[in-house]
């Protein structure tokens, strides 16, 4: 029995409506919470969160109360993309300074885990089960003094083309409208 809630007035209590604020889309500071290497891929999968402000950890808190998982985003590291990785690793240096330096990493995914970055987070139009959804995404990733000075542009939402927009169901025309006696039946 939980005695801290005998005897409670439920009606002095607001409710929660199930849902969370999402972060408008802007600049953060963020953490990577998860890693998954996909070798066949050359890829990492990153799980994030926000680390700091009004916003923080809640990707973490609807993930385990949903049992989902954070937001995530993917950096490869196949040859032609090595140039971007760098700066992924560039800016994770910056980050974390005496934590993480990518000139000595030994190759580890792991070593991401508990490392901040800063990103520009937008959002991005999605279509599944013939609904429109909007998730964030990370358009840019950046360094904490480039956060703290606000020297980004905040990217507007992308929508999805019109091709690939779910298609509007058409009702169905409505039954005409008859006085009772004229039923042929």
């Amino acid at each position: 029995m939980i005695n801290e809630l005998q005897n409670r007035n439920w009606d002095d209590i607001e409710e929660a409506t199930g849902g969370f604020d999402r972060p408008p889309a802007g600049g953060y500071l963020c953490t990577i919470v998860a890693v998954e290497n996909i070798p066949d891929k050359q890829h990492v999968r990153l799980e994030w969160d926000i680390d700091e402000g009004d916003y923080q950890e809640v990707y973490r808190a609807s993930a385990l109360a949903s049992g989902r998982h954070c937001p995530y985003d993917w950096r490869s590291y196949k040859e032609e993309n090595l140039k971007y990785f760098k700066h992924f690793l560039s800016v994770l240096t910056k980050c974390n300074p005496g934590k993480f330096d990518y000139k000595t990493w030994n190759g580890d995914e792991r070593a991401f885990v508990g490392l901040q970055f800063g990103a520009v987070i937008g959002y991005r139009e999605s279509a599944y089960n013939g609904k429109i959804y909007e998730n964030e995404y990370i358009n840019r990733l950046i360094d904490r003094e480039t956060l703290a000075r606000g020297d980004f542009k905040v990217p507007e939402l992308k929508k999805l083309p019109d091709e690939k927009r779910p298609k509007q169901q058409e009702q169905a025309p409505a039954a005409p409208v008859t006085e009772p006696f004229d039923c042929p039946f």
